[in-house]
């Protein structure tokens, strides 16, 4: 089970966005050398899970994008790619 925790900046800095889920609802992003899953929860504010570094936190995000095709506004596109020529595609 993921657990998602309130987004804390662990530099000040925005989050540097490296996948986005088509639909906006997912996004893999680095910050301050570690990588993370970020989200907006009903209240409008940003949680977070998988902080640390990348292979766990890739593992994560790709779990999670898995689930979340079925739901993704999306359906035809959901994934956003920014590293589009090194990323597998999804389902």
């Amino acid at each position: 089970m993921i657990k998602w925790e309130p987004y804390h900046s662990s530099t000040g800095d925005p989050p540097r966005t490296r996948g986005l889920c088509r639909c906006g609802a997912l996004e893999f992003a680095c910050q301050g050398g570690h990588y993370l899953v970020l989200r907006r929860a009903c209240t409008g504010h940003r949680e977070e899970t998988a902080r640390g570094r990348y292979p766990q936190a890739r593992a994560v995000w790709d779990q999670l994008l898995r689930e979340h095709i079925g739901q993704c506004d999306e359906p035809d596109n959901p994934i956003i790619d920014i590293w589009l020529d090194r990323w597998p595609r999804y389902p």
